[in-house]
């Protein structure tokens, strides 16, 4: 049997998809990928201008394959149909975990990505499982919780949950009962004065957010509030540590955010619809917490996950459920929504976008999608 010849070209693309699921866009040269790779720096601008572009044939390449395997969609039914794509999704993460990876970037970096994926792979798959054309509203609602929960379900070692996805899709949240008013934390957060630690994080945080991790210098961070190189390093060890602290503090502050009125009496869906609201609330008020966020996913994935933990264990409490296998694909297909949510409304001018997606969305929670 003759074993095929790994090409010079595929070994670039190998050495870069490795790189950029591991460290991030910003932190990888091209020097750095012709190192991984074994060849020599020169011979990479025989098939690539620069890094740009190597990215962006990475990106095609992901497109290529997402769009092979969901054209491998079985089923006679809608339902049948819905839990084959579903599959197909949970199988494409676990077998292309290292070149999603890499791609993820590509959702934030590069728009027109996420929109191919959309249109040219998600929309049309999702037309041939119900027969008609989906709308906008309705594709957040069914891809948003299948891509969240498959990537996270790479990451743990647990049965993959199609069948209650397939269920939550199609039928909805499920039990809807009235709730009882609660504050989730208990009491409201005292008013604190701002020392120069805190105002530093949020002084961080909003050069991270404007510039990115990597063009941020620490004396432009101490410049920013009035303050020395020496000062900073006194309250943090490195700017790793620091941008550490600074998604800490995102964190306390949303789910300050997220409890800081009392929830009134109403059903469990118009309590996710809420909480909904506030959590995108919280990041349109400040567009620089947006900014951060999307970065800090490459810069901190187990912090960013942290965070979301938190707001799952949240919703548990807000929501009054159970800890089940079921509640627990509701509540991360909640958490879908609110992330791909949050990103569809930062790249629109429709300022009625929001209450138009949350009446949407209210409806499918409390019914699901129809056939």
């Amino acid at each position: 049997m003759k074993i095929k010849k790994v090409t010079t070209r595929r070994k670039i693309l190998d050495s870069a998809i490795f790189l950029f699921g591991t460290e991030g866009y910003d932190n990888v040269s091209v020097a750095k990928i012709c190192r991984n790779a074994g060849v020599s720096n020169g011979i990479i601008y025989k098939y690539f201008k620069n890094k740009e572009e190597i990215y962006k044939d990475v990106l095609d390449m992901t497109v290529h394959e997402l769009s092979k395997n969901t054209t491998l969609i079985e089923g006679v039914t809608p339902s049948s149909k819905l839990l084959s794509y579903i599959e197909l999704i949970f199988h494409s993460a676990m077998e292309m975990e290292n070149l999603l990876a890499a791609c993820r970037e590509g959702e934030y970096r590069f728009t027109e990505y996420e929109e191919t994926l959309r249109g040219d792979i998600y929309l049309k798959a999702l037309s041939r499982i119900y027969g008609r054309e989906v709308d906008d509203e309705e594709y957040l609602y069914i891809t948003s919780g299948i891509r969240y929960v498959s990537v996270k379900n790479t990451r743990i070692e647990s049965p993959l949950p199609t069948r209650c996805l397939r269920n939550f899709i199609a039928g909805g949240i499920g039990e809807n009962p009235a709730l009882t008013r609660s504050l989730i934390y208990g009491e409201e957060a005292e008013s604190q004065e701002v020392d120069i630690r805190e105002e530093i994080l949020e002084k961080g945080m909003r050069l991270f957010g404007e510039k990115g991790f990597n063009s941020v210098k620490i004396s432009q961070i101490a410049k920013a509030v009035g303050s020395s190189v020496g000062s900073f390093y006194l309250n943090f060890e490195t700017k790793e540590n620091f941008f550490e602290e600074i998604l800490k503090k995102v964190q306390k502050d949303l789910l300050s955010y997220l409890s800081w009125e009392e929830f009134s009496e109403e059903s469990r869906v118009e309590r996710v619809v809420e909480v909904l609201e506030r959590f995108l609330k919280f990041f349109h008020e400040d567009p620089h917490k947006y900014r951060f966020m999307r970065e800090a996913e490459f810069i901190s994935q187990r912090g960013v996950e942290a965070l979301y933990d938190s707001l799952g264990e949240f919703l548990y409490s807000a929501l009054q459920m159970e800890r089940t296998e079921k509640n627990n694909v509701i509540i991360n297909c909640i958490l879908g929504i609110a992330h791909y949510s949050q990103i569809d409304l930062y790249h629109t001018e429709d300022e009625g976008r929001r209450g138009k997606l949350l009446n949407k969305l209210k409806g499918y929670l409390e019914d699901g999608i129809s056939e």
